[in-house]
């Protein structure tokens, strides 16, 4: 089997898929931040973050230790799927027993209910689990689009459907509901597993100590880029704090679409190289350039225009979110860089590492919070700017150490991409500056994106000829 060229190929069909499913989704985000109210989104975002913290142990890594495993018999995936079914059901009740607790720590009765209507998605959960898993060991990319168009479209519907009837902050609890529901119906359908489970847990060592610590380091990341919300739910007022979120989801929008397509093709990839370790650091650091090579003049671009998006796209009672979307966007490049080596690492057998690292990241960022909450939104997206791009050089070069990759050649992998794109956002930056009291503020905002965007390519043809070249290759490869 030819893994490169089925890692490009799958990435067109996640790409196109998630491209239709996203420009529907993002719409329709920025009608619904319109409709809704600051307030609305405060609540949903502790809701989500309890949730969230949850849902991490759903399957205590067992579905990646599905797809890593060489061989893996009926008898074993009876066995996972035993420990999956247990594990939901706990967290289902576990679930609606701190909901009540919650709410009362947050002094915000809503969460109650919101916390025992959203805890039904464990159910789905476990009906999904094993049939997502053999898609992706078996490499069935076209019927994981097919889901995630599907359930793109879903929850676009329900979240604007309710938001329009004035049901605040439920549209966008059972918008994210319909699209785990919908997601989950459309791969039983593509990969209907129908056995058994069999609950004999000591049997399951093997799958636990493999997926178990990448569990652990997934729940120590999730805490580290989430207990901003957490820390500020219990500190500021619901207003306030849904003006930082939304300023965070804006920012993260992207990442958590891309991320998940690249771990989902990446994972498998890796698992099926890891017997050629030069093969695998070859892919680490063509797909860190290549990856590096988008990410930096997507975020750093948005940044630059984040003072035009937010009264155009999102009206003007959002403008206090303008300068956090602006510092928090620099951010996610350095988030994307240090993830993309987690599947490698996970799928050579070396979970511990990313462990170690994330715990080590946790250490630094639980203090930055604590500080800089009290300066509001501005000053906790302000800790994120300052602590997180020096913690992520200083990991990928660990992770770099572990791979046996020069860290100068992936930072000279990468290099261009973070010029040309520091660059164009100072250049966007100025153009706007210049030009926003005296041409029509959409002329200006389309304008100044198709400046970044010809400045940008411009740019990495003089600077990186090799860069374009590859990219070149790639977008036109059938």
């Amino acid at each position: 089997m030819d893994i490169k060229r089925t890692v490009i190929d799958a990435l067109k069909w996640l790409s196109m898929a998630r491209l239709l499913a996203q420009i529907t989704r993002w719409c329709v985000t920025f009608i619904v931040i319109k409709l809704l109210s600051p307030s609305d989104y405060g609540v949903a975002a502790l809701a989500q973050t309890v949730l969230a913290l949850l849902e991490l142990f759903t399957s205590l890594g067992l579905g990646a230790a599905v797809v890593q495993s060489k061989n893996i018999s009926k008898r074993d995936l009876q066995i996972i799927f035993g420990m999956i079914v247990t594990i939901n059901t706990i967290l289902l009740i576990f679930l609606w027993v701190i909901a009540p607790i919650v709410s009362q720590f947050y002094d915000n009765p809503a969460l109650e209910l919101i916390l025992k209507v959203l805890s039904l998605n464990f159910v789905f959960i476990v009906l999904g689990s094993l049939p997502s898993s053999l898609l992706l060991r078996d490499m069935k990319f076209k019927a994981i689009a097919l889901s995630e168009v599907i359930s793109g479209f879903c929850g676009a519907g329900v979240s604007l459907a309710l938001a329009y009837a004035g049901y605040g902050y439920w549209a966008l609890v059972l918008g994210g509901m319909s699209i785990i529901i919908s997601r989950t119906i459309v791969q039983f359908i593509a990969n209907p597993v129908l056995i058994m489970p069999r609950f004999n847990f000591s049997e399951a060592k093997h799958f636990i100590s493999f997926g178990g610590l990448i569990m652990a380091s997934i729940i120590v990341r999730y805490l580290y880029v989430s207990l901003d919300v957490v820390i500020a739910g219990r500190v500021w007022t619901p207003e306030t704090l849904g003006m930082y979120a939304v300023a965070l989801q804006l920012a993260v929008l992207p990442l958590n679409k891309i991320m998940p397509m690249i771990r989902q093709v990446a994972f498998p990839a890796y698992s099926k190289t890891q017997s050629d370790p030069a093969k695998v650091r070859s892919y680490v650091v063509e797909s860190m350039g290549l990856a590096m090579a988008l990410a930096f003049p997507l975020f750093f671009g948005i940044s630059s225009i984040a003072s035009l998006l937010v009264p155009l796209l999102l009206g003007i009672k959002w403008q206090a979110a303008t300068l956090p979307i602006t510092l928090l966007c620099m951010v996610i490049p350095f988030r994307m860089m240090l993830e993309l080596f987690e599947p490698a690492l996970n799928a050579t057998g070396n979970p511990r590492v990313v462990f170690n690292t994330s715990l080590r990241i946790l250490m630094f960022m639980v203090p930055t919070f604590l500080i800089s909450v009290r300066w509001d939104e501005v000053g906790l997206a302000l800790g994120w700017l300052v602590v997180f791009p020096l913690l992520s050089l200083y990991s990928c070069s660990g992770y770099c150490r572990e791979l046996k990759i020069p860290f100068m050649t992936m930072l000279r992998a990468i290099k261009s991409p973070v010029l040309c794109s520091s660059l164009m956002l100072v250049s966007v930056t100025f153009y706007i500056q210049q030009l926003e009291s005296s041409m029509p503020q959409w002329t200006l905002l389309i304008s100044a994106i198709a400046l970044g965007g010809m400045l940008y390519v411009l740019l990495i043809f003089i600077s990186s000829r090799s860069l374009f070249n590859r990219y070149k290759s790639v977008l036109q490869r059938r």
